[in-house]
């Protein structure tokens, strides 16, 4: 199942693959002080929002990170650790315009069934590339710190993978660089792809639920937007009907009584004049969504043969 690019929800509590390169496939670390300064920055990212790393690499070209977002707040993340960089490389190279090719990609990957397969792959990118033949050589990954000879930076939940392989964490280590070994070509084509045509990255059982909840937020988030417009609008459609017939709104909103009709009027507007259901309308005036309706008909009936209601209407639209 393949996602369209146009969805940009974040959610808590979620695994990404988030990567990144240079424009045009450029370079951006020329140095190891450059690969230091990034993984600083990404020191303090930690330090100051709320997420956990399970996994990175740094390549001449891009970069990739395997995190898991506990509030939802990715872009803020991201946009972090990308302006910083990007200040320090144009400064220290004298450089201007854009340092990375575009927006970094963030895959949403199903954090039960493949955690294992995309920490694999992202330790595994110099071998790919022909950079080193043996990951020991190789100092700008988390593998150094899951075996132990990062002393510099402790960035990567190197225990909570490791026991993803077993409890005791030196059979863990042993069945960790076992799994690294095994080659994979078919899992790596796959995660590949995901980077360029998916958004998520698990079943598709897993790609229906998240699909589920980004339907279910974009909804809640457009009926809040028409909440907050409609609730300023409500409030001028009753304002305009009061000064038009010079009543109060406490009379306009009785079940009952002489003012009823401006209440009908009211109710009228609020139906076509803004998205509420009829059950909303009815919790403004404490009227069943029954009596809403009925109260709607009997003015609609009224507009045709009233003139006057006609003119009013048209005004107060």
């Amino acid at each position: 199942m393949r996602v369209a690019r146009t969805i940009r929800l974040f959610f808590p509590n979620t695994l990404y693959h988030v990567f990144n390169r240079g424009v045009e496939k450029k370079e951006i670390f020329k140095s190891d002080e450059d690969k230091i300064k990034f993984l600083s920055i990404l020191e303090n990212a930690l330090k100051k929002f709320n997420f956990k790393i399970y996994a990175y690499v740094l390549m001449p070209n891009h970069y990739h990170i395997l995190l898991e977002d506990i509030d939802g707040y990715l872009p803020k993340i991201m946009k972090y650790i990308g302006e910083n960089y990007a200040m320090y490389f144009n400064w220290k190279y004298k450089r201007v315009g854009h340092l990375y090719q575009g927006r970094y990609k963030s895959i949403i990957v199903e954090k039960e069934k493949y955690l294992k397969e995309v920490v694999r792959y992202i330790i595994l990118n110099p071998i790919r590339a022909g950079l080193i033949d043996k990951l020991i050589n190789y100092n700008w990954s988390c593998y150094y710190e899951y075996i132990g000879k990062n002393k510099r930076f402790k960035l990567t939940e190197t225990d909570f993978v490791l026991k993803q392989f077993d409890e005791d964490k030196s059979k863990a280590l042993v069945l960790f660089k076992r799994y690294l070994s095994q080659n994979d070509d078919a899992m790596d084509k796959i995660i590949e792809e995901s980077l360029i045509n998916d958004l998520i990255f698990g079943t598709e059982k897993f790609k229906k639920g998240v699909i589920g909840e980004i339907k279910s937020l974009r909804t809640k988030i457009k009926n809040k937007i028409l909440r907050s417009s409609n609730s300023k609008t409500v409030e001028e459609i009753i304002k305009k009907v009061v000064e038009e017939l010079k009543i109060n709104e406490i009379e306009l909103k009785k079940k009952k009584g002489k003012n009823n009709y401006a209440k009908k009027l009211a109710i009228y507007l609020i139906k076509y004049k803004t998205n509420y259901s009829l059950e909303e309308i009815g919790k403004i005036f404490n009227m069943h969504p029954v009596s809403i309706s009925r109260q709607i008909s009997s003015i609609k009936e009224e507009i045709k043969q009233n003139k006057y209601l006609q003119k009013m209407i048209a005004s107060l639209l």
